[in-house]
């Protein structure tokens, strides 16, 4: 900001979201009050002093060599990202910053390029089925969740002198296998989402609402999702517009003391992503749960082979 007021592309060099400092690029990634908030959570409880700060580059190779912080430093790398990202939305999008949902998102990256890297250079057999769906225990439940959201701009300027918030169709999808690998239950519907985080977020209430419905014994709740989960296990906020819904979600965990909640990879999620897609796109036949149509079936056959050849851990 203090390069383009010196260019006269902006009116003032200070800081947008402090209105107090100069908007340095120091200012930006490491001092301003918001950007405190940041480092300062968990879990890097990362207090940056003033005090022989000169320039981004020396700091970042003082992190590098400093023992204490080297073991982190992928993960600052990618906060530092990830602060430039959610200050450039609150800019410009006009949108209050989130720290917490500034740290699940450098999380959520952190996790899924650990995954990727992990499974590019590792040949370990094990690890390759670590990425299949893996059957409950006997006698319990697991419920894959997933959402599909698309924008859709037409509907969105129909809508757009009744809301302030844009929304656009978008679809839920809840699959409920047993131990064996089998299609027991499920659930489908369209819903009304401004984002895919916010599709997700009612894909999860209703979720935990059709669990608490069931009275499955022990359901085991998985989502691709992590800011969605890591925000339901650590109480942690991820906007405003999805605190309602979380809190919602929170209140039916509390009546569910036998539920376990958890992240996985995308590839243990294919028939949740497929249903929620057909269901977005009216294409889901009606009795999709006792009669699979084939590529579901195909994906659930997939998925059941873990039953035959178990995971290994």
């Amino acid at each position: 900001m203090e390069n383009l007021h010196h260019r006269r592309i902006v009116p003032s060099p200070i800081c947008p979201l402090c209105k107090l400092e100069v908007e340095t690029l120091e200012h930006t990634l490491l001092l301003c009050s918001w950007t405190a908030t940041v480092w300062k959570a968990a879990p890097l409880h990362l207090r940056i002093s003033r005090f022989g700060l000169t320039r981004l580059e020396e700091w970042i190779c003082n992190i590098k060599r400093n023992p204490v912080t080297s073991g982190t430093f992928n993960y600052i790398a990618v906060v530092l990202w990830s602060i430039w990202k959610e200050r450039n939305r609150s800019i410009f999008n006009h949108q209050i910053p989130r720290s917490q949902e500034t740290i699940a998102r450098a999380e959520a990256f952190v996790e899924s390029f650990t995954k990727l890297n992990k499974k590019s250079t590792s040949k370990n057999r094990s690890e390759a089925l670590s990425e299949v769906w893996c059957p409950p225990p006997p006698g319990s439940i697991r419920i894959n969740l997933d959402a599909s959201f698309e924008p859709d701009p037409d509907r969105n300027e129909a809508l757009s002198e009744e809301r302030e918030t844009p929304r656009h169709r978008a679809a839920i999808a809840g699959v409920c296998r047993d131990h064996r690998g089998f299609l027991v239950d499920g659930f489908a519907k369209t819903v009304d989402a401004s984002s895919p985080l916010h599709a997700e977020a009612i894909a999860m209430e209703e979720t935990l609402k059709f669990a608490r419905s069931r009275r499955f014994l022990s359901p085991q709740v998985h989502s691709d999702c992590l800011p969605l989960v890591h925000a339901l296990k650590t109480s942690t906020e991820l906007s405003w517009e999805l605190e309602p819904l979380l809190n919602r979600a929170r209140a039916h965990l509390n009546h569910l003391p036998g539920l376990t909640l958890a992240h996985c990879n995308r590839s243990m999620n294919r028939p949740a992503d497929w249903i929620a897609k057909a269901c977005r796109t009216s294409s889901l036949p009606q009795h999709w749960i006792s009669n699979p149509p084939p590529p579901l079936f195909d994906l659930l056959c997939t998925d059941a082979m873990s039953v035959i050849f178990p995971c290994i851990k």
